[in-house]
């Protein structure tokens, strides 16, 4: 007799969420890396704004699709687990590593036409306003708190304002000014859908086939490349109806890709993807910033505008891999202090199939 529905998605979700991360997380590289090469006109103007549609309207709803698909103890904690399992690991990674980064950028001329990360206001105020790099962790701190505090409330009612929420934020209705913050606002939908629709995510996820992975990715990629081209017009209300179908054939395409060879590379980084969050915005702006030191420089590597943001994407990837494998067992650098080293602890926040 076969497992239930439920059973059987459950027993392969740990393959293809972190499938899903994988994907995601080279989004984001790739999003930052044809960041910092703008500025020096090192990055042809189309494959910047892919890069952006991408991460923004994929990588990022999938990335707080998955981390909130797992997240059921917050629903069942009290304050105190909840800060000592979720919230605190969260807290020590964000503090710690924009400490990190605006060490660096002491030293590090800083290109982009944001905020410098080297002034003295950058830590004073990490805590009040979202680090540019690391918002990502800020963002889950206070989602965390927030399905806590809501978790009596209707699913229903809390979806309703959640998804009201990230159109308005998505659409450029509603801005703060900071980017952290907008991107809080945007994704806020996807966290609290993962969260309380997972049983039924899970038993759809177990019908999905090749063809549904087919059909969504092709969907995607055609709609996304219209944006890019400038086909459509009202591209800001494209942009929110390009998040849900870039979540649908995110989750398609990883389940189709989970247990074969070419899912495998893509699961070992959905594995790691706390480091590489962690680590690759840092030796993407450092080699961009030595770059602007020197118009030479510039001029040497200009031949090569078309793969440079593929290669800064591959060797930061790479790079944050080193780092973990270097650093992974220093108890505070990915983990808490005088937690367990790696990832038993701190991905329990982060990954999805965690606390």
């Amino acid at each position: 007799m076969p497992a239930p529905v439920a059973v059987r998605a459950a027993a392969t979700r740990l393959d293809w969420v972190d499938v899903a991360k994988g994907l995601a997380i080279l989004g984001v590289v790739a999003y930052h890396a044809g960041l910092f090469l703008t500025p020096l006109g090192l990055v042809d103007g189309w494959q910047a704004d892919a890069t952006r549609v991408v991460a923004l309207s994929a990588s990022l709803p999938l990335f707080f699709f998955a981390s909130g698909l797992f997240a059921q103890r917050l629903l069942t904690d009290s304050f105190g687990e909840l800060f000592r399992r979720r919230l605190w690991p969260l807290l020590h990674l964000y503090v710690l590593w924009s400490t990190v980064r605006f060490a660096v950028f002491q030293f590090v001329p800083w290109v982009l036409p944001t905020s410098d990360p080297s002034d003295w206001r950058e830590p004073a105020l990490m805590l009040v306003l979202p680090n540019g790099g690391l918002w990502f962790l800020y963002a889950l701190v206070l989602y965390s708190i927030a399905a806590w505090a809501s978790r009596r409330s209707s699913p229903a009612v809390l979806l309703t304002v959640a998804a009201v929420v990230s159109v308005l934020f998505t659409s450029g209705v509603l801005s703060t000014g900071n980017t952290g913050w907008d991107k809080t606002g945007a994704n806020v939908f996807w966290f609290f859908a993962a969260l309380h629709l997972r049983e039924r995510v899970l038993e759809r996820v177990a019908r999905l086939d090749a063809r549904a992975a087919f059909v969504s990715t092709a969907a995607f990629v055609v709609v996304a490349g219209a944006l890019v081209a400038d086909l459509l017009p009202l591209g800001r209300l494209v942009a929110v109806g390009l998040a849900p179908l870039a979540v649908v054939a995110g989750v398609s395409l990883s389940t189709t890709l989970a247990g074969t060879r070419t899912g495998r590379p893509l699961r070992h980084l959905g594995e790691r993807t706390l480091a590489v969050y962690l680590v690759h915005y840092l030796p993407i702006a450092v080699a961009c910033g030595v770059l602007s030191t020197s118009a030479s420089l510039v001029a040497a590597v200009s031949p090569a505008t078309p793969a440079l943001p593929l290669v800064l994407t591959v060797a930061a990837t790479a790079l944050s891999l080193l780092a973990w494998r270097l650093l992974g067992g220093v108890p505070g650098v990915f983990s808490v202090p005088g937690g367990r080293p790696r990832r038993e602890r701190v991905e329990q926040a982060v990954r999805a199939p965690a606390a």
